[in-house]
């Protein structure tokens, strides 16, 4: 047998095989063909879960950072409706301390009218207290003034209170000698301590003008 002829036969051998197993040929086909489709359809896939992950993980930090920038924002608004509120409660309080400081001022010249006709004071307290107080609390740069001040009240009354019981007791007797002698004491007194009394409540009051526009920012 030639070599030709053997060739042949191989062939045909070759030939009658693909033509009986084609159905295990095209199997081996539909798989590679799914094959490559399912490691493609996978690696898109992890893609997607990797895009996916990321865009969890970018929604989460814009969740943490949007929760920071609301914290901030109600802090920040806290702190400024504190501030106002501050600033209100001062200006307020600035008012009424002038206020306690000139009704200081009334309550001596009633004191020193009720000592002078009934030799008696009154149980009325000295508003200046209520001045110290508010300064105390609201206007530590104040303190210095108004408790100088108060501290005038309380000389001014007590270096009155002999000469106006003298007074009283001119009245009483209607020794006008005594009275005239115990009056001009007590008007000395009275001018020499209006003096100082005024001069304190002036400077309060530049103060204050100074401290308002500086609560009010103007």
């Amino acid at each position: 047998m030639t070599e030709e002829l053997i060739r042949e036969i191989a062939v045909q051998i070759f030939n009658e095989q693909i033509l009986q197993n084609w159905k295990f040929y095209l199997l081996i086909l539909v798989l590679s063909f799914f094959g490559a489709f399912l490691a493609s359809y996978l690696k898109k896939q992890g893609e997607l879960q990797a895009v996916e992950e990321n865009f969890s993980k970018i929604l989460d930090q814009l969740k943490q950072n949007t929760n920071a920038t609301e914290e901030i924002k109600t802090r920040i608004n806290h702190s400024d409706w504190t501030q106002r509120e501050w600033k209100t409660l001062r200006r307020i309080k600035l008012e009424e301390l002038l206020t306690a400081i000139h009704q200081t001022m009334d309550w001596l010249e009633a004191e020193r009218t009720l000592i002078k006709d009934t030799g008696e004071g009154s149980e009325t307290p000295n508003p200046v207290k209520n001045a110290i107080t508010m300064a105390q609390l609201y206007f530590p740069e104040l303190v210095k003034d108004v408790d100088q001040f108060y501290g005038l009240t309380y000389e001014y009354l007590n270096n009155s209170l002999e000469s106006l019981h003298g007074i009283y007791d001119a009245n009483m007797s209607k020794d006008v000698a005594m009275f005239k002698s115990n009056y001009e004491a007590n008007l000395s007194i009275y001018n020499s301590y209006n003096q100082k009394l005024f001069g304190v409540i002036g400077l309060l009051e530049n103060k204050a003008t100074d401290l308002m526009k500086t609560i009010m920012g103007v």
